[in-house]
């Protein structure tokens, strides 16, 4: 059968996504690929450009490890995979 899947045949899936058993991290991830630019990304989730910054800094105590990956568009551009963005607010959804 083309295309068929057995998961005795085949190995765990890996990625962003997928724990070392390639099983699922969350629920509601999707495959979409859109790119979420800084303004959009402020506007997707309500939370201001310093307040991101912080989440992605390491050193900051309001560093959030589970906060998406920038994504490196070009020189000086960077981005965020709406895909994860929106598996991140489902995440936050559920621990609240």
């Amino acid at each position: 059968m083309a295309g068929f899947s057995n998961v005795a045949t085949n190995p765990p899936r890996r990625g962003r996504f997928f724990n070392e058993y390639g099983e699922l991290i969350a629920m509601y991830t999707t495959d979409d690929f859109t790119i979420l630019r800084m303004k959009d990304l402020v506007a997707y989730i309500g939370l201001s450009r310093s307040k991101i910054y912080e989440m992605l800094d390491h050193k900051s105590k309001r560093h959030d490890p589970a906060f998406p990956k920038q994504v490196r568009l070009g020189t000086a551009a960077v981005g965020w995979y709406q895909g994860e963005v929106i598996a991140w607010l489902e995440r936050r959804r559920q621990q609240s």
